[in-house]
């Protein structure tokens, strides 16, 4: 009975100790998580356009909201971004601190550390489809720390405007294509070597072209003809240019009255060095947005998280070796208690036993018996109940 009861203490101990265990790991875990919640909210901030999508008509000037602000009431100081848009569709008016060439340039400083709006006015050029985007973007908090933008937007431009009429004719490098036709946009024909690729058409059209020069051999090039606030139309063109000789006429004779020419292929060594120290002459610049490391988010943050998460597990290794040197120190005092109420009974029998306690020479009955039994039973029975009250009084 004796062995139950404290087995019954000992398992109570251990439940209680287990309980603080994982009570402590969970507040651990929970103020880590509230550590870096904390910091995720304090590096975040957001870019986006006032519309989801623009739309004008070719000739007119439309306006493009750009917005900057940090979350979750961050404030914000410094900010500063890059927008493109396709140039051959929009262009850029006013309302940046630079623009032109399909590029916008914002820059500047919250007054009060709120949301601040950029507005651009951009101007329809032709009819058809674009994207104005920003292509980078960094926000500073108000103390000069940097906030980390994790989506760019990009919204798409419709532009409404008449088709442009096919021209009568085109051509490349002064020489017109043959079986040209407003009716027909595809064309396949072949050219000599040539190091120029001009394109013209009648005055009052406007010419690109998807590729800078040919090259020998089969070329695809995509042309697109526009007339001013009109959408353009575009022509497929397979242009098949012969190889080069490798000879170039110098315009000098022999003797014999023959062109004389001359082989593109051999170089002068002193070419050669001219052409090396024209490279060494070249000045590389290195943009100074690629040395300044306060471009880029800070992730001070992580290495406080680390160390969080670190010292709780070192929490939580010491609590573990405590339960288990808990339960190894319970264990041998049970044992040693159980020995020791084991050595007390026998102990106690022995005496029971040398004291003659049985002494049947002096009962005469069964009934007397009995009760020297009953009454040698009541001493055991006192025996472990000064026990208990001895184990009770030492805890």
């Amino acid at each position: 009975m004796k062995t139950r009861l404290f087995d019954v203490r000992r398992q109570t101990r251990t439940d209680k100790t287990t309980k603080r265990i994982f009570l402590l790991g969970f507040s651990v875990l929970a103020l880590m998580t509230v550590f870096f919640s904390y910091n995720l909210r304090v590096y975040a901030a957001n870019v986006h356009m006032g519309s989801a999508s623009y739309q004008s008509i070719a000739g007119q000037e439309f306006n493009v909201g750009i917005y900057f602000e940090g979350n979750d009431n961050e404030r914000m100081g410094h900010y500063e971004a890059v927008i493109t848009y396709d140039q051959n569709i929009v262009s850029y008016v006013s309302g940046a601190n630079d623009g032109g060439n399909g590029r916008i340039i914002i820059s500047g400083d919250s007054p009060d550390g709120g949301r601040v709006r950029v507005m651009l006015t951009m101007r329809a050029d032709m009819g058809g489809d674009a994207d104005i985007r920003v292509e980078s973007a960094t926000i500073r908090s108000i103390e000069g720390m940097n906030l980390s933008v994790d989506e760019l937007p990009s919204v798409p431009v419709h532009i409404d405007a008449p088709l442009t009429e096919a021209p009568d004719y085109i051509a490349l490098n002064g020489e017109k294509i043959l079986g040209f036709s407003k009716d027909k946009n595809e064309y396949s024909f072949a050219v000599d070597y040539t190091d120029e690729m001009i394109f013209t058409a009648p005055e009052g059209y406007t010419l690109t072209h998807d590729i800078e020069c040919l090259k020998e051999g089969s070329n695809e090039v995509v042309l697109t003809v526009c007339q001013d606030a009109h959408t353009p139309i575009e022509y497929k063109l397979t242009i098949n240019m012969s190889s080069e000789s490798g000879k170039k006429d110098t315009g000098a004779k022999d003797d014999d009255g023959n062109a004389e020419t001359e082989d593109d292929s051999e170089v002068s060594d002193d070419e050669q060095k001219d052409n090396v120290n024209d490279i060494d002459d070249i000045d590389f610049e290195i943009p100074d947005d690629l040395n300044d490391e306060t471009n880029y988010p800070q992730k001070d943050y992580l290495k406080y998280y680390l160390v969080l998460i670190g010292f709780g597990i070192i929490i939580f290794i010491i609590l573990l070796v405590k339960l288990i040197w808990d339960r190894i120190l319970t264990s041998e005092d049970s044992i040693k208690r159980d020995i020791k109420v084991g050595r007390g009974v026998i102990g106690t029998s022995e005496s029971i036993q040398q004291n003659d306690m049985f002494d049947f020479d002096d009962i005469n009955s069964i009934d007397e018996m009995k009760r020297e039994v009953q009454r040698n039973s009541e001493e055991i029975q006192m025996i472990d109940l000064l026990g208990d009250e001895f184990e009770e009084d030492r805890k």
